[in-house]
């Protein structure tokens, strides 16, 4: 799964402890927008093509240019050189781009939203191109979240064996969000970026840090993983620490080559249907709570230690990005929304939405849905 020639982790000279006392978050279920048929009808949109991505921008040229390549750098690190080969997609991965948050809350989108990714129909993203910076010019909130998503696509996709428990797949998708180019090297575990998860597990009083709990987190299946607007406070604080204990737990094994390999080697004894308990006895040869106390003592620590790539030591070579750009009418790029609208589910759109949304289709265009 790795590269030999990837470079010993850095330490990243930040306490984590710092970094908090600068953070206030405020979490809250995601509450959709209406789909403002008129206005995505109106708006000036473009569509691109790359050897991955199909995308379709209103954001200008420029940025719709900027993202693509970033997304296919993304999507060639992943594939090639953290080992999770791509089995041949079946269509190029549909993005829609919004040129700000007006607009990306027009499709739909609930407004503190900067990406949203879906699985159906072979994968789905949309996002926000203001609060999406180039990985080359330093951490961005929005690219992570996008890059975030475009990370589960890539792992279910991946031709690899290994299991994908929830706190895998959400912890390395948060792990690999950071990714970020600083001249020649690509690093990995930005806590500027990462600093709000690690925020949700500060023990009351702000004085260290809560257990990880790896024994129950290992075993949290999906369905527990509620999500929605009717999440009482209790559910959501669950939610959101999970994802703070799964990113703690991908950083500590991703700091060290020995313990990457321990994380494969138990997701591979999983997938092949070995028992969690006997997998983890077996790999780690300690106890839950030993692994906690490791865990907690390196989030809680001054040094974190930074995943680094060095790209021209390591012959890493980015394929040139070949983009087609394509004249799209008003109509046609309403169609082409619609359609990945359609693919997201009732219970993110809201109730009545997607009647709402049909109906204002039709009183634009009576013979939508009949062409």
């Amino acid at each position: 799964m790795d590269l030999a020639n990837c470079q010993h982790p850095r330490q990243q000279r930040r306490s984590i402890g710092a970094l908090l006392l600068l953070l206030i978050v405020v979490s809250a279920p995601a509450v959709g927008g209406d789909v403002n048929i008129k206005k995505l009808y109106n708006d000036d949109w473009i569509k691109m093509k790359s050897d991955n991505f199909e995308v379709l921008s209103n954001a200008g040229k420029k940025q719709t240019v900027l993202v693509i390549e970033d997304l296919e750098n993304f999507n060639f690190f992943i594939s090639k050189l953290l080992g999770y080969t791509q089995t041949s997609l079946a269509i190029k991965i549909p993005v829609i781009l919004a040129k700000n948050r007006s607009s990306f809350r027009s499709l739909g989108m609930p407004d503190e939203y900067a990406g949203v990714f879906s699985n159906t129909a072979g994968g789905l993203i949309f996002a926000r191109a203001d609060k999406f910076r180039s990985s080359t010019v330093g951490a961005s909130w929005g690219r992570s979240v996008v890059l975030h998503e475009l990370t589960h696509l890539l792992v279910n996709n991946s031709e690899h064996e290994l299991a994908t428990p929830p706190w895998y797949n959400e912890g390395l998708a948060e792990y690999l969000g950071t990714y970020v180019r600083k001249k020649n090297k690509i690093v990995l575990g930005d806590l500027s970026v990462l600093q709000n998860r690690f925020y949700d597990l500060v023990e009351r009083g702000g004085e260290g840090f809560e257990n990880v709990d790896s024994e129950s987190l290992f075993k949290v299946v999906q369905k527990d993983l509620k999500i929605g607007k009717e999440l009482t406070n209790d559910q959501q604080r669950f939610v959101d620490k999970f994802y703070a204990r799964s990113v703690s737990v991908i950083h500590y094994l991703n700091a060290d080559p020995q313990r990457r390999q321990q994380l494969y080697q138990y997701l591979s004894l999983v997938g092949k249907g070995y028992g969690i308990d006997e997998s983890f006895r077996h790999v780690f040869n300690q106890s839950y709570e030993e692994f906690d106390a490791q865990v907690n003592t390196y989030i809680d620590g001054k040094f974190v230690l930074a995943r680094v790539f060095d790209i021209s030591e390591n012959g890493i070579v980015f394929p040139n990005t070949s983009i087609q750009v394509s004249e799209i009418s008003n109509y046609q790029a309403l169609k082409f929304l619609y359609a990945k609208i359609s693919l997201l589910s009732d219970g993110f759109l809201g109730e009545g939405q997607r009647n709402k949304m049909n109906q204002d289709v039709e009183a634009m265009f009576p013979d939508f849905f009949t062409q």
